[in-house]
């Protein structure tokens, strides 16, 4: 019974992955953005963050091959 939960909460955690990484792509290409880049600093800060987060994940991934 354990070793079909583990699988079941491996699974879900990668659905999440895969989620929130195409999550992140559409928000670094979409035009519209969380917050305007008119706002100083915070407007260029999500798109930031979306990248970095792309970035740390794509390491994640090849790293464990």
């Amino acid at each position: 019974m354990k070793e079909v939960e583990v699988k079941k909460t491996i699974t879900d955690s990668k659905i999440i992955q895969i989620i929130t990484v195409i999550v992140a792509i559409i928000t670094l290409l979409s035009p519209l953005d969380i917050v305007p880049d008119l706002v100083p600093i915070a407007g260029f800060l999500d798109d930031a963050i979306a990248f970095l987060y792309l970035v740390v994940q794509l390491i994640r991934q090849f790293s464990k091959k």
